[in-house]
């Protein structure tokens, strides 16, 4: 089966809508249903799972599958209500797919599915936890999306390349300390 490299869209940074929660919780009851007992846990994560912070009003949902064999056997079903399978793209032991705007294509949800007992799910987990409780390190990472859309307005690929750096510093300052994010 093929996938799809989506191309790069206007990055577009807004104040949190309450609204993305409801959004979230409905599309992860949607989800649920297309991947059936494959998927053991959806959550809500990224930047408009933070109230306090801008966010690009694109939702990021994590899905945790109990395999990617058997993930494979409900492409179908995740196709049939919308989403864009792209395969790994660029991380590895992870499936990425996009959900858009039907009339106008609009990028509505980015879905990063890993199998259960991958690290990458705590991290992000844990991540999520950390900016939802530490407002300097919240605006920091407010002021690097900032930066980072100022320089690629128009590229959300290079857009999140540009935060990838602060990631990985925060990541080892955090294990030098003993702590997960």
């Amino acid at each position: 089966m093929s996938v799809t490299i989506p191309n790069p869209i206007q990055v577009e940074l807004i104040p949190h809508d309450p609204f993305w929660i409801d959004m979230a919780e409905d599309e992860a009851g949607q989800l649920k249903l297309a991947l059936g007992e494959v998927a053991r846990d959806i959550h809500h994560i990224g930047s408009t799972a933070i109230p306090t912070i801008i966010a690009k009003p694109i939702i990021d949902l994590l899905a945790v599958v109990r395999s990617f064999n058997e993930l494979d056997t409900r492409r179908a079903h995740l196709e049939a209500v919308d989403y864009i399978w792209c395969g790994e793209l660029g991380i590895k032991n992870r499936v990425y797919c996009y959900k858009n705007e039907p009339d106008t294509q609009k990028r509505l949800f980015q879905l990063h599915i890993f199998q259960q007992n991958d690290p990458k799910v705590e991290q992000h987990l844990a991540f999520k936890k950390r900016l939802l409780s530490d407002t300097n390190l919240a605006r920091e990472y407010e002021r690097l999306k900032q930066q980072c859309q100022l320089k690629h307005p128009n590229d959300s690929h290079a857009y999140s390349g540009c935060k990838d750096q602060w990631f990985s510093a925060i990541e080892n300052n955090f294990a030098q300390a003993g702590q997960s994010f």
